[in-house]
């Protein structure tokens, strides 16, 4: 009992000294930045810091922790969890639709898992090419939202050239030739596209949560297809359009 006693009492005596000597970081960080920090947030930086740290490199973690904020950022699993049960409450039609639209990007990888047992690079061009033809249509509602002169959303040229992208990103991965990289791209245009609808305030509740669902699903099935592709034996050499390969054959040829 008497040590548990004296070792209280010295972390309190330690707690203490190292409160009085943040006093002058915050008298320094007034000083250049002309913001007032609590004897409280110094205590708490002066206990959580490393006491091997000199002088101005304590200055300079108080400054940066001082102008970071104080409110940590939500995880994303965290986010999706608390966003996405909203879309129960959206209109049977978007939500019968939207999830019967998760079948052509779940198809493709369990039919080369269960049916095929093997990669197949065609069946794995036409998942990436629906995925193309899903993120144009993602870009077509901000411009739906943009167009009516009393709409929500400016037809400025943020909204407008953000409605673009898109199709173009779509498009540009389509044509790389080989469906590993074009199922890629397709995945980091769908989850772009739901960043960006994310900071869109004016589209309903159901719709950020249907959105984020829709997302997450199509995501995962065409990274589970990557996956398959690292995994499995191939059926065949990787697909090429007509055009890409003729090209091709030609430059080898000169």
């Amino acid at each position: 009992m008497l040590q548990l006693g004296a070792r209280c009492l010295g972390s309190n005596i330690m707690l203490q000294c190292k409160a009085r000597s943040a006093v002058p970081l915050i008298n320094s960080l007034n000083g250049h930045q002309k913001c007032q920090v609590s004897v409280h947030q110094a205590r708490l930086f002066s206990v959580t810091s490393n006491l091997n740290l000199d002088y101005k490199d304590q200055i300079k973690q108080l400054k940066k922790a001082v102008s970071s904020g104080t409110e940590p950022v939500k995880p994303l699993i965290s986010f999706l969890k608390a966003e996405i049960p909203s879309y129960k409450s959206a209109p049977d039609a978007a939500k019968y639709l939207g999830l019967g639209g998760l079948v052509p990007f779940v198809l493709p990888p369990l039919h080369c898992l269960f049916i095929l047992h093997m990669y197949d690079p065609n069946i794995a061009y036409l998942q990436a090419l629906y995925g193309g033809c899903i993120l144009s249509f993602l870009g077509g509602v901000r411009w739906g939202f943009s167009l009516p002169s009393n709409g929500p959303l400016k037809p400025d040229f943020n909204n407008l050239s953000i409605s673009v992208a898109p199709p173009l990103i779509a498009w540009g991965g389509l044509m790389l030739g080989s469906p590993g990289l074009s199922i890629f791209v397709t995945m980091c245009g769908l989850s772009g596209a739901a960043y960006l609808d994310s900071k869109v305030k004016a589209y309903p509740k159901w719709y950020h949560g249907l959105r984020y669902l829709l997302t997450v699903g199509a995501v995962s099935s065409l990274f589970l297809t990557l996956v398959l592709k690292a995994l499995l034996k191939s059926k065949d050499q990787e697909y090429l359009p007509e055009g890409v390969a003729e090209a091709i054959r030609k430059a080898r040829q000169s």
